[in-house]
């Protein structure tokens, strides 16, 4: 029997306009009625979700930034990894060497280098108002959580692989979107995430379903005693999922798998 049921955010439980379905809303109200668990791990910010409640009544702890911190609705930290600060200076200088549009998250707070309508939008999407960074060193000092690139998806492609490759070992290198590279401390994951939640709520690895999307949901999707893909999913965990849902996220496929797998 499953007992922890989580779930990715964007393209998978958010459906293409970015809500949360009525149906999907009562399936995590009934989940959370039988006494099971239901959460989230997103790259998303705390302030990212609370602006989908109370159509997302996670009542349990969830992970934020990839699984850099676990938090609850509240506001209470569970775990916290920020990337150090020599990681997040290397990424920094790629970054100055490729390209403008970079974002760094700081607690709740998102900081970016110029007020653009990339930024902006990239704001917009996760409920805050982002901050300018003054220089390179005073952001250094901060614990850095996430750091984003945003650019072509042709770009963000090219970059990936030899991103991947120089900061093995150090720093998790993923995509949550064509668009987006997000860089994060190599003890940063959503597998390690959710295995850490797992441990947080007693609740051991094959009682555990993940469903995701995008290449950064691998880890966790590997992770769980139950991968599932999404039927609107990269190819690339399409290829490793254990199963394949056969909904997409805007034809209530998240609502279906909670009916099935946790109800």
């Amino acid at each position: 029997m499953y007992r922890l049921f989580a779930s990715d955010m964007d393209g998978t439980l958010l459906n293409m306009y970015s809500k949360v379905a009525p149906a999907t809303t009562a399936a995590v109200e009934a989940a959370n009625k039988t006494g099971r668990i239901f959460t989230v791990v997103t790259g998303r910010s705390l302030f990212g979700m609370r602006q989908f409640a109370p159509a997302l009544p996670l009542q349990h702890p969830f992970g934020i930034f990839n699984g850099a911190m676990i938090v609850d609705m509240s506001g209470k930290i569970y775990y916290e990894q920020p990337l150090t600060r020599e990681d997040a200076a290397e990424i920094l200088q790629l970054a100055h060497e490729r390209t403008e549009n970079v974002y760094l998250w700081v607690g709740q707070d998102m900081y970016g280098y110029r007020i653009d309508e990339k930024l902006q939008r990239y704001a917009a999407m996760s409920g805050v108002s982002p901050k300018i960074i003054e220089s390179d060193e005073q952001i250094l000092e901060m614990p850095i959580a996430k750091i984003l690139w945003h650019d072509t998806p042709a770009n963000i492609a090219s970059w990936l692989a030899d991103l991947s490759k120089s900061l093995a070992g150090r720093v998790n290198v993923s995509t949550s979107a064509p668009d987006y590279i997000e860089f994060n401390h190599a003890d940063v994951s959503k597998g390690l995430c959710l295995q850490r939640l797992g441990e947080l709520m007693d609740v051991s690895r094959e009682e555990i379903i993940a469903v995701g999307d995008e290449t950064n949901d691998l880890p966790m999707i590997r992770y769980a005693g139950l991968g599932i893909a999404m039927k609107n999913a990269t190819q690339a965990v399409l290829d490793e999922a254990d199963e394949i849902a056969p909904w997409t996220c805007d034809e209530d496929g998240l609502a279906k798998l909670i009916d099935r797998y946790l109800l």
